[in-house]
């Protein structure tokens, strides 16, 4: 499990809102010979948040995504 905690930050038109997020990786090894498995969700609890916004932007803040998440499998032999 991963917490990431952003305080308020200036933006060019203002002041975009500070937030906090959750992200969460599982990792199976060796499931069955040479097979590993793994789960990564970034943003475990959709929550909606923005970063600034540069001068080569039309927006002042940029949405970020929702909840996302990964599956992989890797298989060794």
């Amino acid at each position: 499990i991963e917490a990431i905690a952003v305080d308020r930050r200036l933006s060019l038109a203002g002041e975009v809102p500070g937030y906090a997020i959750v992200n969460l990786n599982l990792l199976a090894d060796r499931i069955l010979p040479g097979l590993d498995l793994s789960l990564g969700i970034q943003n475990l609890f959709a929550q909606k948040y923005a970063d600034p916004g540069g001068v080569e932007h039309v927006q002042d803040s940029l949405r970020r995504d929702g909840r996302t998440a990964m599956l992989r499998a890797t298989l060794s032999f």
